[in-house]
């Protein structure tokens, strides 16, 4: 035992926010109360869902030592500070309801802990094997496998789906900005490692989603929108450093699709030039991928990439916009402009 901290046994508390997700609700809490790791407290923060995910964990969970909070769905910042504010655990871990942990989630998380030069540790996150997947969630498993498999995502961007924090490190940096659509886990990792504070990779504290945004077409370009408006913000905030490789990304995206409108009404046939020589080297890389691959599923980056390189460049830039001006206090104007962004995207709980 150092400076007040329990290794052996530290109390860890879980924070499961979530809304609307009565089908994979039952899943998530039972592979948390039967985590191989003993000393947790559970509190789930429910948006005010209408679906009867709220009176599933009330009348079957609270008895099992589940604390509910009740929040009125405004902003997923929110909802996690406020269940920050009920956590008494010196370990704070997250995930969401529609998520489900494996065993010794939490115990291959907390063994990091007793090195006190670490703050934070964050897990790969997978799909739940089903039955039958359509081609999108498919594709979503593809892409999952490619980003975990190399064995380390950027601990500068962990999002709040699989990773566990010291609580203390919120009175060091700060709690999660409210002010976000998304990307606001990824926002505050950033902080940390930028104030210096160590995060690293844990490969067997695995989560699987049950859901993803790849369950239709409607939910997976709604959160292309919603993580890139997200990364805008941040990188507002930030400055370019915070993913410089999105910020070059989505301007020369943009600036292609700009060209090519313009193009369209100058010249033509360049323009169309243009765009069938950009459709060919697509399927060329897509054609490669699945020869790498040995698998028929890349080629959905015919679908992917100009869906995420055109809605991510717009809602990228769009969140810039409204954070720059948030921040310069033109709050009229800020709200126009995100009423643009909520008209563009399309709705998603």
């Amino acid at each position: 035992m150092t400076s007040g901290y329990h290794f052996q046994k530290p109390l860890v508390s879980i924070i499961i926010i979530e809304r609307n997700v009565k089908e994979y609700i039952r899943n998530c809490l039972n592979s948390i109360l039967n985590q191989t790791y003993k000393n947790i407290e559970i509190i789930v923060c429910d948006g005010n869902s209408v679906d009867g995910t709220k009176e599933i964990i009330y009348e079957e969970y609270t008895v099992k030592g589940v604390k509910l909070l009740i929040d009125e769905g405004r902003g997923p910042g929110i909802a996690t500070n406020f269940a920050l504010s009920h956590a008494k655990g010196e370990i704070i871990a997250f995930t969401f309801g529609d998520e489900e942990v494996s065993p010794q989630w939490i115990e291959k998380m907390v063994r990091h802990f007793a090195d006190q030069t670490i703050y934070g540790v964050f897990g790969p996150a997978f799909f739940k094997e089903k039955e039958k997947s359509g081609l999108l969630r498919k594709f979503g498993e593809y892409k999952l496998r490619r980003k975990w498999l190399k064995g380390c995502s950027n601990p500068k961007h962990i999002a709040n789906t699989n990773c566990a924090y010291r609580k203390e490190l919120f009175e060091k940096i700060g709690y999660f900005r409210e002010d976000m659509v998304d990307a606001y886990d990824s926002e505050l990792s950033y902080r940390a490692v930028k104030a210096g504070y160590k995060l690293i990779f844990e490969p067997e504290a695995i989560v699987y989603h049950q859901a993803g945004h790849e369950e239709s077409v409607i939910t997976y370009l709604t959160a292309i929108a919603n993580v890139n408006f997200g990364y805008g913000q941040a990188t507002y905030i930030h400055g370019i450093q915070f993913a410089p490789s999105i910020f070059l990304l989505s301007s020369i995206s943009l600036g292609y699709v700009i060209a090519l409108v313009l193009l369209s009404f100058l010249k033509p046939n360049i323009a169309l030039f243009t765009l069938i020589a950009s459709l060919l080297a697509l399927t060329l890389h897509s054609i490669l991928k699945c020869i790498n691959a040995r698998d028929y599923i890349p080629i959905l980056n015919l679908f992917y990439i100009p869906f995420r390189l055109v809605i991510g460049s717009i809602s990228f830039f769009i969140g810039y916009l409204y954070e720059f001006l948030e921040t310069k206090n033109f709050k009229t104007l800020a709200a126009i402009v995100r009423k643009v962004f909520d008209l563009m995207r399309l709705k998603w709980d």
